[in-house]
Formats: structure tokens, sequence, C-alpha cells
């Protein structure tokens, strides 16, 4: 019987043979690595995020106005460069702001209160005092400079600015 695949001898053309095998095998693997390579599918691009409206900015502080009058409800930014009354309504425990002088980084003011009933606080570049008239009726002189907050019962006012002989003077009552 005769093997099916006859298994080399030790002697004869082995070597030749096993030559041409490693060299057809090296010839197959160097010509696979030399082939370019194939294209794949690239993945699909993500979707774009629908676009996302602007924020509004928020509202700016509206100007500064001069009119005295416009603080008479207790809400307003006023620029005073000099001596003036500002009218207030009584709700807000006091009826009038008195600037007195605007100089060197600084506003000299008082707050009148009707009936005697005084609660300050002052925080910042101020200080103040308080005094009393004979009808009962009292006030609060006050020396602020730029970024002074002031609470004179239920008014408050912030020294904005307080240069050049002019100040800004934020008010609001409540």
């Amino acid at each position: 019987m005769r093997p099916l695949h006859p298994l080399p001898s030790p002697r004869g053309r082995t070597a030749p043979a096993v030559l041409l095998a490693l060299a057809l095998s090296f010839t197959l693997s160097f010509a696979t690595a030399c082939t370019a390579p194939t294209p794949t599918a690239s993945p699909p691009a993500p979707a774009a995020e629908p676009a996302r409206p602007a924020r509004p900015a928020p509202p700016a502080d509206p100007p500064a106005q001069d009119d005295p009058a416009a603080c008479a409800h207790g809400s307003c930014e006023i620029r005073v460069d000099g001596p003036v009354t500002i009218p207030l309504t009584a709700d807000s425990g006091v009826t009038e702001i008195r600037v007195l002088t605007v100089d060197a980084g600084r506003v000299e003011l008082v707050a009148v209160v009707p009936g005697g009933r005084v609660s300050t606080r002052c925080s910042g570049a101020c200080t103040g005092t308080r005094t009393t008239t004979a009808d009962g009726s009292s006030s609060v002189r006050l020396t602020a400079g730029a970024g002074a907050e002031i609470a004179v019962n239920d008014l408050r006012f912030d020294v904005r600015e307080a240069s050049g002989g002019a100040a800004v003077l934020h008010v609001t009552s409540g």
C-alpha cells in the first residue's frame, strides 16, 4: 500500500521543496503587506445640534438723570454736581435728601426724617451723624465716597460715582 501523501525522506529533494515553500510564503506575506488597505466606510457624522437662541443681555441701568423730581417716588439714579434738594414721598421714612457739596471724590448730604424715627446703616467709604430738631424731626448728615452703601429707614442709596466735582446716586425705597 502506498501512502496518500508521501513523506519526504531525509535524503532527497526535501531541502529544495522546503526552500520553495518558504520563498512562496515570504513572497505572499510581502505582497500582502505592500498592498493598499481597502477603504472602509467612515462612521456617519454626528447630527448637528439645533442652534440655541442667544440669551438676551440684562437690561442696563438707566442713565443717571439730572432732575431731582425723578426721584420723588424713591427709585432713580441721579447725577449731582452741587447743592440740590431731592424731594421724596414719606413712604420711605425720608422726606428729602439735601446734597450739600460734591468734591474730591466724596459727597456730603443730609437725609431729613419726619417724626424722629431713624434707622441708619452705612457701609463702605462713609460716615454720619444724627441730629434732632426741636419739632421732633431728625436728620442724618453723611459724607460718602464712591462705593458707599447707605440706608436711612426704608430708603437706600448707593454712591455709584464721586469724582471730578460730580456724583451719581442710585436711590431705591422699600
